[in-house]
C-alpha cells in the first residue's frame, strides 16, 4: 500500500517534465533610469532554455535559483550580498507556443525596474 502511495506522489511530478527553447522576446520595460516610463525592450537574437522539472527546474543561460511553481510555470530568485534583489517569472503555453516571461530588479539602482516579455517557444531542448 505504501509502495502504491509514494508512486501516485511522485508520478505526478514526473509528468511535467519538460524543457522548451524560447526566442524572439520583446514587451514593455520599465527602468528607475528613465523615470520609470514604459519603453519598448526585448532580448534580440537570443535564444533561452527552459527546464520544468520540479527541484531541477531552471533557464540557461543564467544562474539564478529556480524552481518549478506549477506546470508549465517557473520562477526564479537572485539575491546579492548587497541586498539586489532579481525576480524572474517564465511561463510557457505550449498549445499556443508562445512564453511570457517578468522580470523585477530591485536594489540596482538606475538599473530598477521590470520587464513583461512575450515571446515563441521555438523548439524543444534536445
Amino acid at each position: 500500500m505504501y509502495k502504491a502511495l509514494l508512486l501516485a506522489l511522485l508520478l505526478p511530478n514526473f509528468a511535467f517534465a519538460q524543457c522548451y527553447v524560447v526566442a524572439n522576446l520583446k514587451g514593455p520595460s520599465v527602468r528607475e533610469a528613465d523615470g520609470f516610463d514604459v519603453e519598448d525592450s526585448g532580448f534580440s537574437n537570443q535564444k533561452f532554455m527552459i527546464e520544468i522539472d520540479n527541484e531541477k527546474s531552471a533557464i540557461t543561460p543564467s544562474d539564478m535559483r529556480c524552481f518549478m511553481a506549477g506546470p508549465n510555470n517557473v520562477q526564479c530568485v537572485d539575491i546579492t550580498e548587497k541586498g539586489q534583489v532579481t525576480t524572474e517569472i517564465w511561463s510557457v503555453f505550449p498549445e499556443s507556443k508562445i512564453v511570457v516571461h517578468v522580470k523585477v530588479n530591485n536594489g540596482y539602482g538606475p538599473f530598477n525596474g521590470a520587464n513583461l516579455f512575450v515571446g515563441d517557444i521555438v523548439g524543444s531542448c534536445g
